[in-house]
């Protein structure tokens, strides 16, 4: 049975909003997808992603950029990543813990705090 990787990535508008978000997160929330099913937790706080930051190298056109375009603003963010020990897991926990779960999250950190959530899923091959 294929293991499948469910990540949710925040973006914040600051660092304080981040730090905020990483202390509701864990351990608390993490321990609940993992009751919940999932296996497996990481929390990741990413690097400052500077990419849109115009000196950096990687925003220059040339062939590896030929039009020029940057990134979105640059951001804080969060990673949280989960292991489910199959597909009918995870959609178990999309259909029955997720939604609860959620509506915490946007309790503490809705649109109106700049909070971005992306939820990306895929099958782990290592």
């Amino acid at each position: 049975m294929q293991q499948i990787s469910y990540t949710v990535r925040a973006t914040f508008p600051d660092q304080a909003t981040r730090d905020r978000y990483v202390s509701w997160l864990t351990p608390a929330h993490t321990a609940l997808v993992l009751a919940a099913g999932a296996t497996k937790a990481q929390v990741v706080v990413m690097d400052k992603d500077d990419s849109a930051n115009p000196s950096n190298p990687a925003n220059v056109s040339g062939p590896a950029n030929p039009s020029g375009q940057t990134s979105p603003a640059p951001g804080w963010s969060v990673e949280a990543r989960y292991q489910f020990p199959s597909r009918h897991a995870l959609q178990q926990y999309t259909s029955i813990h997720a939604p609860k779960l959620r509506a915490d999250g946007l309790r503490h950190f809705g649109p109106e705090t700049g909070v971005v959530f992306v939820r990306s899923i895929g099958v782990i091959v290592e």
